[in-house]
């Protein structure tokens, strides 16, 4: 076998390894900014939360499962998580990484007091229902420590 072949199949393998030991990282910055994304390389977030003001915050939700077409349309997901149920409404636009990933997102502006952060503050995971039904399970893992960092962050602002 030949050292580019013996190469090239040691890169594969460590790229099924990656692929398979991805967790979900979160970030949250000093704007406050909240962010949950896979650690796998090239994937769109499955949660972005921008804080505007004290009073209120743009979601965007679902980038990683692709939540409608990116037009404008309205959409909306379901979260399910410890037995309890949210729907959220909103407008599917292209993602932040729409070039590399193709990706289309609910996008809504709700008030920092909206029942999706006593959601996530949980510590259970929490499962998508898209617009077509299809889940994703989990979703969003270990999320209490980031939302509760983000919330405060942006009550101060």
């Amino acid at each position: 076998m030949s050292r580019l072949n013996t190469a090239a199949i040691i890169g594969f393998v460590g790229l099924i390894s990656t692929a398979a030991a991805a967790q979900t990282q979160w970030r949250v910055l000093s704007r406050p900014y909240l962010e949950a994304r896979s650690s796998e390389p090239e994937t769109d977030a499955a949660l972005r939360v921008l804080c505007r003001r004290a009073d209120n915050v743009e979601l965007h939700v679902g980038a990683d499962a692709g939540v409608g077409q990116g037009k404008n349309e309205a959409v909306s997901v379901k979260l399910e998580s410890n037995g309890k149920t949210i729907d959220l409404k909103g407008v599917s636009k292209r993602s932040e990484d729409f070039e590399m990933t193709g990706g289309a997102e609910l996008v809504a502006t709700v008030p920092l007091d909206h029942p999706l952060f006593s959601f996530l503050t949980t510590g259970k995971p929490v499962t998508l229902i898209g617009p077509s039904g299809k889940k994703v399970s989990p979703w969003i893992t270990n999320s209490k420590e980031a939302v509760e960092k983000f919330v405060k962050a942006c009550r101060a602002t």
